[in-house]
């Protein structure tokens, strides 16, 4: 496999990404150094440059010319910075390919004066740049592995992004939380990343906002109207889970639908008739009568 490595220099941060023969982002990251003296500092860069070229096999590296500006100081540590690199390549072997901004810029949007949103637009339109929770981030391999994600594209007439799920019902909240006024994707990933599916579904039917305000952004006005709005929608799904696990114990099927659609003209809402259903000892086989008093006992009627 052709592995590109493309290297955008700068002394306090210096961005770099691997790009397979297909174009496809296998790793990424970025070189940081603290403010101080610049040998130091271009040393920890060719450290971990050294490092990442060890741990992946890089046939030809790409960076940017150096682009003066008025800021003549930062142009001055840009240069330091593509030096210290560029010998690191060359003594690693590695062919090196320059390119103007302008040239860099037209390449990927067509326009040689694109501002930073619009590059950033399209990187993630041809190298399928996706965002994902931490819940999912845990769950994904080293390096190099295959991972299967359900993918949610969000289109605007300014913006087109990707995010990813590890799992349906994953998938599922997060396109339910966007339909809440005030939350957008970003915030509703930051939401599935606070805690697992299970914990937020009990937390939105129980009405508790504490992990729904765990995430970046969330205030108590929004955290509440995730929960209202929401909590029909999860109770519901609840109940409708509820009566198939109660028909596969009970010896007739149709006794658990009947019990819960008694339960829900009784006023019961769609978590407490689940609750008597659980309540209800299937085992035993009982009419739909017996059924329902069990239930109705639970529940404390």
């Amino acid at each position: 496999m052709t592995l590109l490595l493309g290297i955008d220099p700068g002394l306090a941060a210096t961005g770099w990404g691997l790009l397979d023969e297909r174009a496809r982002a296998t790793a990424c990251g970025t070189m940081k150094t603290v403010p101080g003296p610049p040998g130091p500092r271009l040393l920890k860069m060719v450290t971990e440059l050294r490092a990442i070229l060890a741990a992946h096999r890089v046939d030809e590296a790409a960076l940017e010319e150096l682009f003066m500006g008025r800021n003549a100081t930062s142009a001055i540590g840009v240069a330091q910075a593509r030096g210290a690199i560029l010998v690191t390549l060359a003594a690693a072997g590695i062919p090196v390919y320059e390119y103007k901004p302008a040239q860099v810029k037209a390449s990927l949007t067509g326009y040689g004066m694109a501002d930073k949103t619009q590059m950033a637009r399209m990187l993630a339109l041809q190298v399928y740049l996706v965002s994902i929770p931490a819940t999912a981030r845990e769950r994904v391999g080293p390096v190099g592995s295959q991972v299967e994600l359900h993918v949610h594209t969000h289109v605007r007439e300014d913006q087109l992004a990707l995010f990813g799920f590890a799992a349906p019902d994953e998938l599922d909240l997060f396109e339910q939380l966007i339909q809440v006024d005030g939350v957008g994707p970003k915030v509703g990933l930051a939401i599935l990343s606070t805690a697992s599916i299970a914990v937020l579904k009990r937390a939105i039917m129980d009405g508790d906002v504490a992990p729904i305000r765990r995430a970046p952004g969330v205030g108590p006005r929004t955290a509440q109207k995730v929960i209202i709005d929401l909590r029909p929608k999860v109770e519901a799904e609840a109940a409708m889970l509820a009566v198939p696990r109660a028909a596969l114990a009970a010896a007739d099927g149709e006794v658990p639908r009947q019990v819960e659609v008694a339960l829900r003209g009784l006023g019961f809402s769609a978590q407490q008739a689940r609750h008597g259903l659980e309540a209800v000892d299937w085992s035993t086989q009982p009419a739909m009568q017996e059924a329902l008093a069990a239930a109705l006992k639970a529940l404390g009627r």
